[in-house]
């Protein structure tokens, strides 16, 4: 039945569909004939990568902490028979937008900069910190990224102590604590070698395989006879071995 359809189709479409198949498979047989090289640029970039990452990619560490946050005040709670409403659980998630706001200005980076002895400035302890609402609940995470263990360690701490005492000034009605304490960063962060290890290989496959079928594109040299009827049009009545 595939034959019947086949022989249906104009010779000019039968001819052009032969033609994208051969081209593909030329192309794979050219791939293939190259494997070797192409194993070899994969193999670089991967050895590249290592070089990268050992010696040109620095350790960084990461101390983070978690603060709570509520609109109501355990006296609060105490009164109302510690009863959660979804509007207050609501209004608390929105407190965390402001706090988040109030927490990455400048007045509450000098005010940390002053806690630790001014070893950074506020500008730097910008750079260095990051905050975000976990799992859209009431709770703020403090992360503070340093090439320093003991240097992020320090600033997250006084992150975290400062931080309620300036909520606490701006607002009366809520209520902040300090759900996790920062812990000392033993050990660096991952430095992504298998990501990165993974991503030049196939960059250099891409490439090196570009690169051969450009070259072979561009390539005018005969190899056999096929090569001399493909280009010009024209048939070979015989070849004559050397």
């Amino acid at each position: 039945m595939n034959d019947t359809l086949a022989n249906d189709l104009p010779l000019s479409d039968q001819q052009d569909e032969n033609e994208v198949s051969i081209d593909l498979l030329q192309i794979l047989g050219l791939l293939w004939s190259r494997k070797f090289v192409i194993l070899a640029a994969m193999v670089a970039a991967a050895v590249l990568a290592v070089i990268k990452v050992a010696f040109f990619t620095a350790d960084v560490f990461t101390a983070e902490g978690v603060l709570y946050v509520s609109n109501r005040t355990e006296f609060t709670q105490t009164m109302e028979n510690d009863m959660v409403y979804g509007s207050d659980i609501d209004a608390s998630r929105m407190m965390s937008e402001t706090y988040m706001e109030i927490l990455t200005t400048r007045a509450f980076f000098t005010d940390v900069s002053k806690a630790i002895g001014e070893k950074y400035t506020w500008e730097e302890i910008s750079s260095m910190m990051s905050i975000s609402v976990v799992n859209e609940t009431e709770l703020l995470r403090i992360t503070v990224l340093s090439g320093s263990a003991e240097d992020a360690y320090l600033v997250a701490n006084g992150i975290i102590s400062q931080a309620p005492k300036k909520l606490n000034e701006i607002f009366d009605g809520g209520e902040i604590k300090v759900v996790e304490a920062p812990v000392f960063p033993d050990e660096p962060n991952g430095k992504g070698l298998m990501r990165l290890m993974l991503i030049a290989m196939m960059a250099a496959l891409v490439l090196s395989c570009g690169v051969i079928i450009v070259l072979n594109f561009f390539d005018t040299t005969i190899h056999r006879s096929d090569d001399i009827s493909k280009r010009y049009n024209i048939s070979i009545l015989g070849e004559i071995s050397q």
